[in-house]
């Protein structure tokens, strides 16, 4: 009841979740400002693709498959959009030989289950960042209901396993207009 939270001894939390949204954001300002249109950045796996690739051609994004280094579960085309994927396959611990993410949910104290990835395509880095995370705690109801109310320009793609651990993706309908046909 009086707000305190107790950290148990090792243990660190990090307040950085959506600092690399915010970077790229800000670098893509910052290119804007000195009068680049087209130009990609990629702040630490957080990234917004400005204007067009060469050709007058989208920006190509691949979203890392969770199951296997170097290969794509999607390959997505943006313009002036930004794509955030969070998940525990790169980032966990374990304990007892199970693995966990080290995506907290803030309503239980222990790690987000179920969700092996979420990528979210937002205007903005930041929110897109910042939703990606969300979604890992959310799943695919209440996070796709979230996704959707934000309205065009806003899309999102769930990774998740099911019981026989088979991975399945599950995205919002906008989603498909950015997968490459």
């Amino acid at each position: 009841g009086d707000g305190r939270v107790t950290i148990p001894r090792g243990m660190k939390i990090d307040f950085g979740g959506i600092a690399a949204g915010f970077a790229a954001d800000e670098a893509a300002d910052i290119f804007r400002a000195a009068g680049f249109r087209d130009f990609l950045v990629n702040a630490g796996g957080e990234i917004y693709a400005g204007g067009q690739a060469g050709e007058g051609r989208p920006w190509r994004v691949g979203v890392n498959d969770p199951e296997g280094k170097g290969r794509f579960a999607d390959v997505l085309e943006l313009r002036d959009q930004a794509l955030s994927t969070s998940g525990g396959y790169e980032k966990y611990f374990e304990i007892n030989g199970e693995r966990w993410s080290h995506i907290i949910n803030p309503l239980t104290g222990y790690p987000a289950r179920g969700i092996v990835s979420a990528t979210v395509i937002a205007p903005h880095a930041l929110d897109a960042d910042a939703f990606s995370t969300a979604l890992c705690v959310l799943g695919a109801g209440p996070g796709f209901r979230l996704i959707d109310d934000l309205g065009a320009g806003y899309a999102a793609m769930l990774i998740t396993e099911n019981v026989s651990g088979k991975l399945e993706q599950r995205a919002t309908q906008g989603y498909a207009v950015f997968r490459v046909k």
